[in-house]
């Protein structure tokens, strides 16, 4: 592993270590959850780490992260508590650390972190979820737009005419807040009856996972360790990922951002 890795592992743990001492349920995620199935740890060119927890869980967890055993290393941002959060998700942050994607306005405000999902549950009709996923990510892809952006570069980056589209959407969150549609997304998706059907606000690429894939857990290896993970693995890595077994062409092998110590010059 490199250094960003281990950092983001070490958190990984921490936030397990959390969950286990205050009985809550959380599942290893997204490509997290690939690299434990195909890697028994994390993905050798990744450094993104995601969880899921159910709602009831993640809800006591923004609550009362972190705990004395944490100690002050550790900081969990989302909604609820930060007005920088522009995410369905909240992030355990590495206070310790910078973080840096080289395009938004938040770039090392917040430390290396793991990203932390609400998993809430579906409508049972597939275009009726579709429906619910395109408008949730809508909302969050405006907001990312608008309001994490870094002007400068978006504008750089993009067409004339994209540019004075971005402008107008600039001065159009003026009227509408981006941030009140993700909050009230955010409350619709913690609202939804039970169901057949669980998945994530904004996640438009999958249209849910079935709930009976989550009803029960087991443990997976995860860079020497046993963490959890959802008994139904194989269907979820199959709706994301088809041959999830097959690695991705090189030219797709890639981290994201990058990180510092706060106390070090030097890029991680």
């Amino acid at each position: 592993m490199d250094e960003i890795q281990a950092v983001n592992v070490r958190t990984l743990f921490t936030f397990a270590e959390f969950c286990e001492r205050h009985g809550l349920q959380y599942w290893l995620a997204y490509g997290t959850l690939l690299g434990a199935v195909r890697h028994e740890g994390i993905i050798p060119w990744d450094d993104d780490i995601d969880v899921w927890m159910p709602r009831e869980d993640y809800e006591v967890f923004a609550a009362s992260f972190p705990d004395e055993e944490c100690g002050t290393s550790y900081k969990f941002f989302y909604m609820g508590n930060d007005d920088r959060q522009y995410d369905y998700r909240g992030i355990v942050s590495d206070e310790r650390t910078l973080h840096t994607y080289e395009r938004r306005v938040t770039d090392l405000q917040y430390g290396l972190h793991i990203d932390v999902f609400p998993l809430d549950y579906q409508a049972e009709d597939e275009r009726e979820r579709r429906r619910d996923a395109k408008r949730s990510f809508s909302y969050v892809d405006f907001a990312h737009r608008v309001c994490l952006a870094d002007k400068s570069r978006y504008l750089s980056s993009h067409s004339t005419l994209h540019g004075l589209c971005y402008r107008a959407a600039r001065l159009f969150s003026h009227i509408v807040s981006p941030r009140n549609l993700l909050l009230r997304e955010d409350e619709r998706a913690k609202c939804m009856p039970k169901s057949n059907w669980v998945g994530i606000a904004g996640d438009n690429a999958i249209a849910g996972y079935r709930a009976e894939w989550f009803a029960e857990t087991v443990e997976l290896q995860f860079n020497g360790r046993k963490l959890h993970a959802p008994a139904g693995y194989d269907g979820i890595l199959k709706t994301q990922y088809g041959d999830y077994m097959a690695l991705p062409p090189e030219s797709e092998r890639h981290p994201y951002g990058k990180g510092f110590w706060k106390d070090e010059a030097d890029c991680l």
